[in-house]
């Protein structure tokens, strides 16, 4: 069957990490049901991304409307779905792929305590050293005052969690700063990266702040990146244990994404360059580190039904030129053409020498939507050279507003051969 290919003809992409996971010999996805948005579901595909189907359909677990899936991470043969249940408590849902059905879901005592700000600053990171997940949230320190990124862990083996502890900067609920959790990237020795998009307590400051978090659970120092005047978009990050890299589009120039890189670590020196593209307004990016290379992929506007996907490599002595993977997405449903994204834009999971991405597009126009989104994920080859470099990056969260809003509509899939 030739692609574009419906994944799921009435799918809500919620979750921060919705695949294809690569399992069992087989990819799999993540989402929710948008007839309701109150069920999970997982499809699974068995030839390369054709076709899917989904699993064990009668066992799916409920989620909070306005939560949804919120970070899916995979150990071995079981994807794991950290969520809100119907009541706002943070639960952990397990699919496992050897037998495609719904495991235990596990429901724990923190509860989310500040609906204004949800769901920023959600997502997952597994933590292979130890079998937790780390999962974040934005709380109350005191209620109705303050406000501040914050962690638990879930142990996936003896299924206990810890309570909420406050990373990133407490700030008051009034004026600032803001804090909100973007994007989780590997570190050395079970070592992970937080990285912060910061709106700060001074009027039209806002910042991209990174902070390290140890094997040990210690919080390192607050450690500033970049401070603009401008608003900016969605902050992605990646890590392969020795070099950190993160992309920001800092609001300076809407066409221009900056990737920063140094060395893993606590206070990193880091170096940036700017990355301009030939269109007229980026729309999604993703940052990927492994084998000593850094790969960054993005699509943006290219007129007014186009959108183009690029991407750009670092081997070592900065990001060569500009390599288009494809200029035109053709028409997925009815007369909608994918050429005008808003709100929570993502590209996604990398693997295999391909680029997983999802895009909404208002069915009312170019403004806020008058009818309900449209979604649309597919998949694009990128050089077979490539495909050991981007198979392990995950996709994390890219805001350009505090609050994400809820997109409703189809999840499609589509890919070319290489």
């Amino acid at each position: 069957m030739p692609f574009p290919a419906t994944v799921d003809a009435a799918g809500l992409v919620l979750s921060s990490l919705p695949g294809p996971f690569q399992l069992s010999g087989a990819l799999y996805v993540v989402d929710t049901d948008a007839a309701s948005s109150s069920t999970l579901r997982v499809f699974k595909s068995t030839d390369g991304g054709n076709t899917w189907t989904e699993q064990d359909s009668v066992n799916e677990p409920s989620v909070l409307v306005a939560g949804g899936a919120v970070g899916s991470v995979t150990d071995g043969t079981t994807i794991f779905i950290a969520s809100l249940n119907p009541s706002g408590f943070w639960q952990v849902c397990k699919f496992n792929t050897t037998t495609d059905h719904w495991g235990t879901t596990v429901t724990t005592t923190n509860q989310r305590d500040i609906a204004v700000f949800a769901p920023a600053g959600c997502t997952a990171f597994y933590r292979a050293t130890d079998g937790n997940i780390v999962i974040t949230d934005t709380i109350e320190p005191t209620p109705g005052v303050t406000v501040s990124p914050a962690y638990f862990l879930f142990d996936t083996v003896a299924n206990t969690w810890t309570a909420f502890t406050p990373c990133g900067t407490t700030g008051s609920q009034a004026t600032g700063p803001y804090f909100q959790l973007q994007s989780i990237a590997e570190g050395a020795s079970g070592s992970c990266h937080f990285f912060f998009f910061v709106i700060g307590a001074t009027p039209s400051t806002y910042e991209l702040v990174h902070q390290s978090f140890s094997a040990l659970n210690v919080l390192g120092p607050i450690d500033t990146i970049s401070t603009v005047s401008t608003f900016g978009g969605g902050v992605f990050a990646s890590g392969d244990g020795t070099t950190l890299a993160v992309v920001w589009q800092d609001g300076s120039n809407f066409s221009e994404v900056t990737v920063w890189q140094g060395a893993d670590g606590s206070t990193p020196v880091w170096t940036s360059q700017n990355i301009l593209t030939s269109g007229t307004g980026l729309n999604a990016w993703n940052i990927t580190r492994q084998n000593s290379q850094t790969l960054l992929v993005a699509a943006y506007g290219n007129g007014a039904s186009l959108i183009t996907f690029s991407y750009w490599l670092d081997t070592g002595s900065g990001f060569g030129t500009e390599q288009m993977l494809s200029s035109t997405i053709p028409t997925f449903a009815g007369s909608e053409l994918y050429s005008q994204p808003i709100g929570t834009n993502q590209i996604g999971c990398l693997y295999e020498g391909s680029v997983f991405f999802w895009l909404f597009t208002p069915g009312g126009g170019p403004s806020l939507p008058s009818v309900s989104p449209i979604a649309a994920g597919g998949i694009l080859p990128l050089p077979s050279t490539l495909g050991t470099l981007c198979r392990y990056a995950r996709i994390q969260h890219c805001k350009k507003q505090p609050v994400r809003p809820m997109l409703v509509g189809n999840v499609i899939a589509f890919r070319r051969n290489l």
